[in-house]
């Protein structure tokens, strides 16, 4: 009987040792283990977005210097590459020189008529009409060296028109220009 005593007492012992064991260990892991695998899996995740933002701040820093690179190259063309504003006195100069540069394109200038200097604040405007012939690539190639070479004159409005039945009719074109010139005391 002691035996049997014993052993049930000794069972009773060991089941409630491994019980208080299981209640440790499972203290032990939700209260420690547990929250720390938690926690791992959370700082992995957190430090995977980290990179991945910092990628995407150091991508959008090398592309602002870029455009910095890019903005300052233009300023300084544009400090260097001023256009000036002639006097409108020089008009006859200036329309000598759309001669040449039509003579150079190989049109035929008909007519070129500059009207009365339109005031402005900052610039004034010489309106010129230029009416001629030529070929079609003549005509582009006086207008492409006119935005090369006279970079104070814009183009207002173009019209060019040919016979087309007829081979080898020339282009007969009429260019509207606007030549901007320095402000005088005049215009003030």
């Amino acid at each position: 009987m002691s035996t049997n005593l014993l052993s049930g007492t000794f069972a009773k012992i060991h089941g409630g040792g491994v019980a208080v064991l299981a209640v440790i260990t499972a203290a032990v892991y939700f209260g420690g283990i547990e929250p720390v695998l938690t926690d791992n899996a959370l700082r992995r995740d957190l430090e995977s977005r980290l990179a991945i933002e910092k990628k995407s701040a150091s991508d959008l820093t090398s592309e602002i210097r870029c455009k910095q690179r890019d903005l300052d190259a233009v300023e300084r063309e544009i400090a260097t590459d001023q256009v000036r504003l002639e006097q409108a006195s020089k008009v006859n100069d200036r329309l000598g020189k759309l001669a040449h540069l039509a003579a150079e394109a190989g049109v035929r200038i008909d007519t070129v008529q500059p009207e009365q200097i339109r005031a402005g604040k900052r610039y004034g405007i010489i309106p010129i009409a230029v009416r001629g012939e030529g070929t079609y690539v003549q005509c582009t190639a006086f207008l492409a060296m006119l935005a090369q070479r006279f970079r104070d004159i814009g183009v207002r409005s173009l019209g060019m028109s040919c016979n087309a039945t007829a081979a080898n009719a020339p282009v007969v074109f009429s260019f509207e220009l606007a030549w901007y010139v320095a402000p005088s005391e005049k215009m003030n």
